[in-house]
């Protein structure tokens, strides 16, 4: 009967231990922060600027933040104050990202922000890929964006 008896509280302690505590983490090498590395076009590298190199993606498992710094002509190429702060919704098919855009908010003409989520591409369509810790996003094929996860 004790040898039961532990048998039984083995098992019960083995199934407890298991749970699906393998759910909560996200299979989804996306998620994570990234940072960009490099952006060639047509092949060729174009280097990265002083603020670029600010320029950021927050991935989660429903949500994409791009942050884009000192990219506005009323911005001096000194300041590399925030630029564009955009939020997109995706979903991911295979190696291709559809984003759809969720919020755009302008810093270059108001330092508050001004929304101009209604003026802006409201869906993009990128394939991409990670290898080695870099992800890669290509649009319309000549227009490579380089991260690097950080």
């Amino acid at each position: 009967m004790m040898k039961k008896l532990i048998f039984l509280l083995t098992l019960l302690i083995g199934f407890s231990s298991c749970s699906d505590d393998d759910n909560s983490e996200s299979n989804n090498p996306l998620i994570g922060e990234w940072k960009i590395k490099s952006y060639p076009f047509n092949d060729i590298e174009e280097s990265i600027g002083d603020c670029d190199i600010n320029h950021s993606l927050s991935i989660t498992e429903d949500n994409i933040t791009n942050k884009v710094f000192g990219d506005c002509e009323s911005i001096t190429n000194s300041d590399c104050s925030l630029s564009d702060l955009s939020n997109w919704s995706y979903s991911k098919n295979n190696n291709v990202l559809t984003l759809q855009l969720l919020e755009s908010i302008d810093y270059c003409d108001d330092p508050n922000g001004v929304d101009n989520t209604s003026q802006s591409t409201q869906n993009i369509e990128f394939e991409f890929s990670i290898t080695n810790g870099e992800l890669r996003l290509i649009e319309n094929m000549d227009e490579v964006y380089i991260y690097e996860r950080i």
